[in-house]
């Protein structure tokens, strides 16, 4: 009677301990879900503010690219760069995350921030690029004469500066429309 006893003590041990276990682990991964529910809704706010910034920055930088095409000497060039965000993302990204969405769509997160990466470099890039054609193209065109430039040295050297700066807007535009492009397909995906 004692072994029946001590067998059924052990089963039931065996068993509360296996559903102790089961009940641990269904709750982790219960709070991974929620996590990364929370951090996907973070990531579909972030690209809402990243859409809402580019419909009013890419509107600014096509205009300055056609009066840069126009009338160069004209146009007055101020960089402006979008403020986009990418908080969310890096708060999300990680094993946890990826594991509890749909690949398909954590491969399109991928690319939509290695776009935005791609383009705050790009912003960077223009800066110092059109800060060296400001700065250095002055010598490269006067061939470092000792004199003074004339005036119609001094116009076409503004001329081909701004013309210079060109494709750097070019490459920059059109970099922001693949980015809002994707962010507004991520969007209505979402919908």
């Amino acid at each position: 009677m004692n072994l029946k006893k001590i067998i059924s003590e052990c089963l039931l041990i065996t068993f509360s301990v296996l559903l102790a276990f089961w009940l641990n682990s269904w709750n982790e991964t219960r709070q991974e879900k929620n996590a990364a529910k929370r951090h996907l809704e973070g990531i579909y706010e972030e690209i809402d503010a990243n859409i809402t910034e580019l419909e009013v920055i890419l509107p600014y930088h096509l205009n300055l690219l056609q009066s840069l095409r126009e009338k160069p000497l004209e146009t007055n060039v101020v960089l402006r760069p979008p403020a986009i965000m990418k908080e969310a993302w890096k708060l999300a990204e990680g094993d946890v995350f990826k594991k509890h969405i749909e690949a398909k769509l954590y491969k399109r997160l991928s690319y939509v921030y290695a776009v935005h990466d791609y383009l705050n470099d790009q912003g960077k890039s223009a800066g110092l690029q059109m800060d060296h054609l400001n700065i250095f193209a002055p010598y490269y065109m006067l061939n470092g004469a000792n004199t003074e430039p004339s005036e119609e040295d001094r116009l076409k050297f503004r001329r081909k500066t701004k013309q210079s700066w060109i494709p750097i807007f070019e490459d920059w535009t059109a970099t922001e429309e693949e980015y809002l492009k994707v962010l507004k397909e991520i969007r209505d995906q979402r919908k």
